[in-house]
């Protein structure tokens, strides 16, 4: 089991070193050390939403016998339910419950859907400036092609090393 898991992290690290070589990957990589610290505030403000849903929602099934025995399991629950997995594993039982749970749904499917449009935003710019660095890259290098053309053409100096070519 130990080689493994070894052999697991080995072709772990070969994929991930492949990603260096890859533009795109690179890309991406870019847009998200820029989004860090918006990333950093939505899970901070996400870990408190579900402590706080959570606990709310403890005091509010703790009677109902749903599953909800702790703050800890209707943490749980809470997390679950703002990533809109919800596993299925505990459901509130009383009215109120299902309501609250149903504005927490609610809640967290557009909190997670406003920092898209930051990242889709800085996402664009990112690809934009990427974009107009290949092109200007690609201006340099023909540039460059042409003048050693011309240079190449047009003065016979440049035979003068050349076997048979002296002129």
């Amino acid at each position: 089991k130990q080689w493994y898991q070894r052999r697991v992290a080995i072709t772990a690290g070969r994929v991930l070193k492949l990603i260096r070589h890859s533009q795109q990957m690179m890309l991406m990589l870019l847009v998200l050390r820029n989004c860090f610290s918006e990333l950093g505030i939505l899970f901070c403000t996400w870990l408190m939403g579900a402590l706080v849903f959570g606990t709310i929602m403890h005091y509010i099934e703790v009677d109902a016998e749903s599953g909800f025995d702790s703050v800890l399991y209707a943490c749980w629950w809470a997390a679950v339910t703002m990533t809109t997995v919800g596993y299925g594993d505990m459901t509130p039982k009383t009215n109120i419950g299902k309501a609250f749970g149903s504005m927490i749904l609610f809640i967290s499917m557009i909190y997670i859907a406003l920092p898209m449009t930051l990242i889709v935003s800085k996402f664009n710019t990112a690809l934009e400036d990427w974009k107009q660095q290949e092109r200007t890259q690609i201006y340099y290098k023909k540039r460059a092609n042409e003048q050693q053309n011309q240079n190449s053409k047009g003065n016979p100096d440049d035979f003068e090393g050349i076997p048979g070519g002296e002129a």
